[in-house]
């Protein structure tokens, strides 16, 4: 036999479902929750432009793209030394531990690119 949803078990489930999310919405009110993420990106209107795009989630999540872009990057230039450097060392050449010549440039201008960045930030979110 097949059991088929009646029209009453199917308004039941939408009846559970928004009964949940009222329960959720009532403890995170309760514990303070939804106050505080409404108030984390609050800006003033009467602020500059400047200040209310640095005050804003946009810039926010941007930012903490940026910085987990960044730990990427280490980790792969890090991965990459460490290859290097046991490779050398296990087939007995004397060189210095450093990146091979190819990367080195790369990893040299994405550095700089994310010093620039970061000191760009920092500036931005002084002012702001």
């Amino acid at each position: 036999p097949q059991i088929r949803s009646s029209p009453s078990v199917a308004i039941f489930a939408e009846e559970e479902e928004q009964h949940k999310n009222s329960d959720l919405e009532a403890y995170q009110c309760a514990m303070g929750w939804q106050r505080q993420v409404e108030e984390v990106f609050k800006v003033d209107a009467s602020k500059d432009c400047l200040t209310r795009f640095a005050s804003g989630p946009f810039w926010t999540f941007w930012c903490i793209a940026i910085i987990i872009l960044n730990m990427a990057v280490i980790g792969v230039e890090t991965q990459i030394t460490t290859v290097h450097s046991v490779t050398q060392a296990l087939s007995g050449q004397s060189k210095s531990a450093a990146l091979s010549s190819e990367n080195e440039p790369v990893f040299k201008t994405l550095e700089m690119a994310f010093l620039a960045w970061m000191i760009f930030e920092v500036l931005v979110n002084l002012y702001a």
